[in-house]
């Protein structure tokens, strides 16, 4: 599984606003996805990534917790780090216990995939 494009992969990971738009620092930073299965379409589940830098920073700052649903604190945003932290939570089936989900519809409106936001 090492090196594979986002194809071969049994779901989508979709970044509001784009990927290259939103990620300034992929060892800094935080960005929502979303997550479809490729055989699942109508659900899409919603997820914040937050790289263990920023988590860190965020209690540098001074703060005593942070609390968000659907949080998963990865290594890195870059996308192959992305694809296989999901593809991982997949496979162990804890998608639903970590991810809240939302009707397809409701969240994009169309069931067309937008690759632009892939």
């Amino acid at each position: 599984m090492q090196n594979n494009t986002i194809e071969e992969y049994n779901f989508y990971v979709f970044f509001p606003g784009g990927y290259k738009n939103r990620v300034s620092d992929v060892i800094k930073d935080i960005i929502d996805i979303f997550v479809m299965k490729k055989n699942d379409r109508e659900k899409v589940y919603l997820g914040t990534l937050y790289t263990n830098s920023m988590v860190n920073d965020i209690f540098q700052s001074g703060e005593l917790f942070i609390a968000e649903r659907n949080m998963i604190i990865v290594k890195d945003l870059n996308r192959s780090t992305i694809y296989k932290a999901i593809e991982k939570i997949i496979d162990d089936q804890y998608l639903d216990k970590i991810l809240s989900y939302d009707e397809y519809v409701n969240i994009f409106e169309t069931k067309d995939i937008r690759y632009d936001l892939l």
